[in-house]
């Protein structure tokens, strides 16, 4: 038996079901036919919509520029200025343009051929059918809304522009198809003039209405200014005429008017203009109309009435005139003259002192329901209201009722009638048939199809969306606005500019062709690329940007038909092939080889030039001689000489020659040595040569930087505050706070006003005056800044620190002022006060290397957290000694009743200013001299006892001052109210404390850098003497040892290789150093700033509050004298 073969496919009964392979591979496949089929369906569809497709290649492209010449002819012949036709030509320009048209209605473009009809007011074009179709739609739904009513009224019928809402009559319905002019019925296209066009001269009356009409062919959009030329004078006439556009007839000669004003006593003193003169503009002394009062007024309104009664005795002798101001006899006595009862039916003659009496009659009358009358007997009183029982019916009319008369009655029932949308019913109650307008907005979209009717909730079709769109051309210079919802459908206009497109290759512009979109065409230029390998440039068309075919790719669909795709590439230059000079690496000989080929080698010869030290000839074999001077001697890359030099070295220089034997003289020494700058802050390096030239040493000396004696530099430093954010951001969040305090204390002073503001002056003169003379005085020069964003005065200065005094003082004193101490008292408080602010900042600061403090001063020996004691002195005395001045002198000099009250001299209280901010720093001394200097040098009393000693003595006597204040107001020692800018002061105390405590928590001081002036540096044995007061010599070092000082919150761990600047420097950085116990500090900030809350919370809220600023006039001392009298 013969074995049958295996069948491929096991299940062999549905075979004669399955499709049979098509044998003719040429054949397509039933699934090629069926995207034929789909494919050409699609094809078609595509086709028949691009035939549709609203855009102007359906029609040809009209001349634009023709026409507008065309049209404004007349107009440029008649002698007129080119720019008051611009608005006209500029309609014309975008009516022209390509698809620009477009009736609003139905959101189509308006072709040339359509029937049209314009607005008169906006000019807008509209299908003529659907304008008619719009209006009398309009018309109709305001006919049905009229009938529709139950209280028929009185309806203006109209139908609007569907463009700017123009209104016209029913009766203006367009009925035919005019031209633009309006002369022409039915007007024929044209391709020679403007389409909708007659051809004719427009002659409409021109507005404004000069008697002339339109010059221009009839054209759409508004016509130009009139371009008639007439003769006119200047608007006051004293001028020749002269000719003028007559839309710009009106013209001023510029001289003055000088015609006689209204008050008959000036001449106008304007130029010459147009209309009636102005009223006079000058003052004048003036009395009133009863000529009791006069005073500088309008020189135009000389007639005024003052508001004095005029109280003069009248004939009666018992009353006098009642009347303001007025001219001529009094009137007689208002109750002399005939008089009636209160009802009006009784008359009296009586004498004006007697008073009118009530008769025995009823009222009657007519009360305030208009109907009925009041049955009360004769009464002065207002009538009351109408008690009588009536039946009313309610206000739709459905109901009625037995109701009081003034009652209103209105019933439960709803409105069922529809509102005027006829979409929504009324539903209000009792409604009399006038149902309120509809008030829900309309939503319905637009035709544009993006917009939402925007109006309340109408009948009939909504008005056309309003917005536009622009369509641009390729660059965007040639743009037409269309409707919304055409922007799509509207091809973009042709543009006459040259196309921007940037070049793809590398030539910098394309050759010139107009804009367009899609792919420019290619470069044509020559390519002239100067060759990688050599300095020929490429002879070629350009390639860097070449459409070039890929071929070979897979179909991803077995039906899909592949085709090459088209890629722009850039291709390489070809070889260079011109012929160039080839010669070996030593120059021996020389041949002709093409650029691409020339590679030049070596003829194998020996080099033999005369190297550098003109003793020695190369021995190498050919190779490339660089930097030779010329064909004999040695370049830079032949064999050098080994042997080392032994000429001698220019007189100054101790270094050796570092170059191997060589002719001529030895090169400059380049060695670098470290000098000194003229102002001695830096200490640059030079080379040894350029220090030996005696010429150039001024300029070496000279660092580079702007010099610190240059008098603006000195006077004002400005730094960049990103720097010094890295360096040191606690400094900048200190600074910031006080700037802070400076504008809240600014603002206090300036809305409460009075003597606030000369407060906040002076405090600000006498911070400069105490920061100034310290740089000056050599005893008390011990402090040293770091550098800030600005700076003045040599970089001393910083800007915060004159911020600082009115933070410090301001505050302290209006937290003072609220117990009302005695003025014997008051600055001692200050002084405590400003000491329990500057506690934080000068703990804190110190710490963080804000500023820094000289090492061995014997008056800044004694420390608290590194904070001398005498800086606490400072601030107590200094702060009551410019209080003291600040109160005491203007009690002297000004006329001021009260004590914050401004004086009417601003002369007096700009001494009172600046006199307590100078005398503020002698006081301070004083204060030092009395207490600090006798138990400090002659006792040697801890500086620390000698500041408790003053803090005990300045408490005391505050604290008697407010003993003496409490019982001098006895019963009247109550909490007083504060006043809304009193809190820009507390917001500012609580910042100022909360931003030290969280400096304390959340910096670290080892990460602070302070770069600036400081105490110089210099030897460690080198001491000067220090005279104290009371004739004692001590001693101090001269400068500060780097090697050994007591300032330990600072070091050089931070300099690089922690390298200690070298004696003499001045400007130098040092670096923070670590707690040594960080608890400690935020324990002892914490309970300052506990104390601060007690005492000022006590002073702001437990105080007699803020009743002292509130008498901020002007008084004067004699007056409060006789009024206490």
């Amino acid at each position: 038996m013969h074995s049958q073969p295996k069948p491929k496919n096991p299940w062999n009964q549905n075979i004669q079901n399955q499709p049979k392979k098509n044998k003719n591979k040429n054949l397509p496949t039933p699934g090629e036919v069926k995207f034929k089929e789909a494919q050409a369906k699609l094809q078609a569809s595509v086709k028949k919509h691009v035939k549709e497709y609203e855009s102007s290649s359906d029609e040809e492209e009209l001349e634009s520029a023709t026409l507008i010449d065309s049209i404004l002819k007349n107009y440029r012949t008649g002698n007129g200025e080119e720019e008051s036709i611009e608005k006209t030509q500029t309609f014309l320009q975008e009516t022209f343009l390509s698809g620009a048209a477009t009736c609003l209605i139905c959101i189509s473009r308006v072709r040339k051929e359509d029937q049209i009809w314009t607005c008169i007011n906006c000019y807008g074009y509209f299908h003529l059918m659907c304008v008619q179709r719009w209006s009398k739609d309009t018309v109709t739904q305001l006919k049905h809304a009229a009938q529709e009513q139950i209280i028929v009224k009185q309806q203006k019928l109209c139908w609007c522009c569907p463009k700017c809402r123009h209104e016209y009559d029913p009766r203006d319905i367009p009925l035919k198809y005019l031209c633009f002019c309006a002369k022409t019925e039915n007007p024929k296209y044209d391709p020679y003039i403007a389409p909708h066009s007659c051809g004719q001269i427009c002659k409409k009356p021109l507005k404004p209405d000069c008697g002339h009409h339109c010059l221009l062919l009839c054209h759409p959009g508004p016509c130009p200014p009139c371009p008639v030329t007439v003769n006119v004078s200047c608007y006051c006439g004293r001028q020749q005429p002269r000719t003028q556009r007559c839309s710009k007839k009106e013209w001023s000669c510029n001289d003055v008017c000088n015609k006689p004003l209204e008050c008959s006593k000036h001449n106008c003193p304007n130029p010459c203009h147009p209309g009636e003169c102005q009223p006079c503009p000058k003052k004048s002394i003036q009395k009133c109309i009863c000529k009791a009062q006069q005073k500088l007024r309008e020189c135009a309104s000389p007639v005024w009435q003052c508001d004095k009664v005029c109280n003069k005795p009248l004939e009666c002798g018992y009353h006098k005139c009642e009347e303001i101001c007025h001219e001529g006899v009094c009137d007689m006595c208002p109750l002399a003259k005939l008089r009636t009862c209160p009802c009006g039916k009784t008359t009296y003659q009586l004498p004006c002192t007697q008073e009118t009496p009530t008769c025995p009659d009823t009222c009657d009358k007519v009360l305030d329901c208009g109907v009925h009358g009041c049955n009360l007997k004769c009464h002065r009183e207002k009538c009351g209201v109408c008690l009588e029982t009536v039946e009313k019916s309610c206000r739709c009319g459905q109901h009625t009722k037995e109701v009081q008369c003034y009652k209103p009655y209105l019933c439960e029932v709803k409105c069922k009638q529809m509102k005027d949308c006829n979409k929504h019913p009324c539903n209000r109650k009792c409604c009399d048939g006038n149902c309120p307008p509809c008030e829900k907005p309309c939503g319905k979209t637009l035709n544009c199809g993006n917009h939402k009717c925007s109006s309340v909730c109408h009948r009939g079709p909504c008005y056309p969306c309003s917005e536009t769109d622009i369509v641009t051309c390729k660059c965007g210079a040639t743009k037409i606005s269309v409707p919304c919802g055409r922007k799509h459908k509207t091809k973009p206009p042709k543009c006459a500019k040259l196309c921007l497109t940037p070049p793809d290759c590398h030539h910098e512009k394309r050759d010139s062709h107009r804009c367009h979109f899609g792919d420019c065409p290619p470069c044509r230029q020559i390519c002239n690329k100067i060759h990688n390998k050599c300095s020929h440039s490429c002879p070629v068309t350009c390639h860097s940007a070449v459409l070039v075919k890929i071929e070979g790719q897979k179909a991803s669909m077995p039906w899909e038909q592949v085709k090459p795709q088209v890629v722009r590439r850039e291709l390489t230059c070809p070889d260079c092939v011109v012929k160039v000079p080839v010669t070996c690496l030593g120059e021996h000989e020389t041949s002709d080889w093409p650029c691409y080929l020339s590679k030049p080698s070596s003829c194998h010869r020996q080099c033999g030039r005369i190297l550098d030290c003109g003793n020695h000839r190369c021995t190498w074999l050919c190779h490339t001689v660089k930097d030779a001077p010329d064909n004999i001697k040695a370049g830079t890359n032949c064999e050098k000489c080994e042997n080392s030099c032994s000429k001698q070295r220019p007189e100054g220089c101790v270094h050796t020659c570092p170059k191997p034997c060589h002719p001529g003289g030895c090169p400059p020494c380049k060695i670098m040595i470290r000098i000194k700058c003229h102002c001695g802050l830096n200490q640059p390096y030079v080379t040894c040569v350029d220090w030996l030239n005696e010429e150039k040493k001024v300029e070496l000396q000279t660092c580079g930087n702007q010099c610190p004696k240059n008098f603006w530099d000195w006077f004002v430093h400005v730094s960049d505050v990103q720097t010094l954010w890295k360096l040191q951001p606690t400094y900048l969040i200190v600074q910031a706070v006080y700037f802070l305090g400076a504008l809240l204390t600014l603002s206090h002073a300036l809305i409460n006003k009075g003597r606030l503001p000369y407060l906040w002056i002076g405090i600000i003169l006498h911070g400069i005056y105490v920061e100034v003379i310290t740089y000056f005085l050599p005893d008390i020069d011990n402090f040293w800044h770091s550098q800030t964003p600005i700076i003045f005065v040599g970089r001393r200065l910083p800007l915060h620190i004159m911020l600082l005094y009115p933070c410090f003082i301001y505050n302290a004193q209006i937290a003072a002022a609220k117990l009302k101490l005695p003025k014997w008292s008051e600055p001692f408080l200050i002084g405590l006060l400003v000491v329990l602010i500057d506690l934080p900042y000068d703990i804190v600061s110190v710490k963080y290397v804000h500023w820094t403090w000289h090492d061995t001063d014997p008056n800044l020996f004694d420390r608290h957290y590194w904070v001398p004691w005498n800086s606490y002195f400072f601030h107590t005395t200094f702060a009551a000694g410019f209080t003291f001045w600040f109160h005491f002198l203007r009690e002297k000099i000004c006329d001021s009743g009260d004590r914050w009250a401004a004086d009417k001299s601003i002369f007096k209280e700009i001494i009172c200013t600046i006199v307590p901010a100078v005398l503020g720093f002698p006081t301070g001394v004083i204060g030092f001299i009395l207490i600090y200097h006798p138990l400090h040098d002659l006792y040697n009393i801890h500086s620390e006892v000698t500041y408790i000693i003053l803090f005990v003595i300045c408490l005391l006597i505050s604290w008697t001052g407010e003993r003496l204040t409490a019982h001098r107001e006895g019963a009247k020692n109550v909490v007083g109210k504060l006043h809304w800018s009193s809190y820009l002061t507390l917001f500012h105390l609580i910042v100022h404390y909360a931003t030290f405590m969280l400096v304390l928590i959340f910096f670290n001081p080892e990460d602070e850098v302070s770069i600036g002036l400081k105490e110089p540096i210099g030897p460690c044995d080198e001491y000067v003497p220090l005279q104290t007061v009371f004739g004692l010599t001590l001693k101090k070092r001269k400068w500060l040892c780097p090697t050994d000082y007591n300032e330990d919150y600072f070091d050089f761990h931070c300099l690089p290789n922690k390298k200690i600047p070298s004696n003499g420097s001045m400007w130098y950085t040092i670096c923070g150093t670590p707690f040594e116990n960080r608890a400690e500090y935020i324990a002892i900030i914490g309970l300052i700033c506990l104390m601060a809350v007690g005492v000022f919370g006590n002073l702001y809220f437990r105080s007699y509050g803020d009743a002292v600023f509130v008498k901020k006039v002007v008084k004067d001392k004699n007056e409060l004298k006789k009024k206490r009298k």
